[in-house]
């Protein structure tokens, strides 16, 4: 069975279903938007891959005032893992990346 890796504060793993309705349902209606976009070189393991790329999303619409996602991507640009960080916002998690090496500045307050 397929499994992706998604984590808030604790991890756990989609099955198809819940991919489908995570970034066709869940996300999209949060309004998303690139903040930002790096690379990385934190360690991953087999069960949470961090992938080469993050990009951190910024959502409006998020009930609880956490408004960041991070999309860890892979080389060949698939997303292998997604983090909503405990509740931070996308400029926290963003900071929290100090090393990677930035490819996309944050995004300006709209």
């Amino acid at each position: 069975m397929t499994r992706f890796p998604f984590a808030s504060c604790e991890g756990e793993y989609l099955d198809p279903a819940g991919i489908q309705q995570l970034f066709g349902t869940r996300l999209t209606s949060l309004n998303p938007r690139v903040y930002a976009v790096a690379t990385t070189k934190e360690p991953g393991t087999a069960l949470a891959p961090q992938g080469d790329f993050i990009v951190v999303v910024e959502t409006t619409g998020a009930t609880d005032g956490a408004g960041g996602r991070v999309l860890h991507v892979d080389s060949e640009g698939r997303i292998v893992n997604f983090w909503t960080g405990c509740g931070g916002s996308a400029a926290q998690l963003f900071e929290a990346r100090k090393g990677a090496t930035v490819l996309l500045q944050p995004a300006k307050a709209s």
